[in-house]
């Protein structure tokens, strides 16, 4: 007796763990994409956020004062946003330039000429240290910072040993546009 209720309960069992293994089977070799045959799924869409949120964005990939561009090698050693009010962020990058300070400051200065600014005056500091402001119409003040001895700490050297850091310090409208009244 005890014969017949194990087998009436354990031989549906096994028949049907044995269909869905075969079913199972069946359904892996039915689609089988040929070797070299690329997919192509389709890409997703992004929607922006808002549209500040992109102009910010931009603002910020752009590591120099709108329209500025070194043509000089230059390693980054910091990069900060800082609340300037009204909407407005303040921006300071140094780079370390592996230049004398003379050489620095005079591609800067013609850089800066390139993009539309113009030097407005020169304050100087303690140990060789000063500061250059520049404006243009629709950006306001950018001010540059030169550290002459900046190579006694490390960092990009050219062959004859010296180096140079230099800041950049601007305010960032929000979404990247002029700054009103500048």
């Amino acid at each position: 007796m005890m014969k017949s209720n194990c087998s009436r309960i354990f031989q549906p069992l096994f028949l049907a763990c044995c269909a869905i293994l075969v079913a199972g089977l069946a359904g892996c070799s039915q689609e089988r994409t040929p070797v070299g045959e690329p997919t192509v799924e389709p890409m997703a869409t992004t929607v922006p956020t808002a549209p500040t949120a992109a102009a910010n964005e931009e603002a910020s990939a752009q590591p120099l004062p709108p329209g500025v561009s070194l043509a000089f090698p230059h390693d980054v050693v910091s990069d900060r946003m800082k609340d300037a009010g009204e909407a407005r962020q303040r921006r300071r990058i140094v780079f370390r330039v592996g230049l004398d300070i003379d050489p620095l400051v005079a591609q800067v200065a013609s850089a800066m000429a390139e993009a539309g600014y113009e030097e407005k005056g020169r304050k100087d500091g303690q140990a060789g240290k000063f500061t250059v402001q520049y404006r243009k119409p629709g950006v306001g003040a950018v001010y540059v910072g030169y550290n002459p001895d900046a190579g006694k700490k490390g960092g990009a050297v050219d062959a004859g040993g010296a180096a140079s850091l230099v800041a950049f310090d601007w305010v960032v409208p929000a979404g990247g546009g002029v700054i009103p009244g500048k």
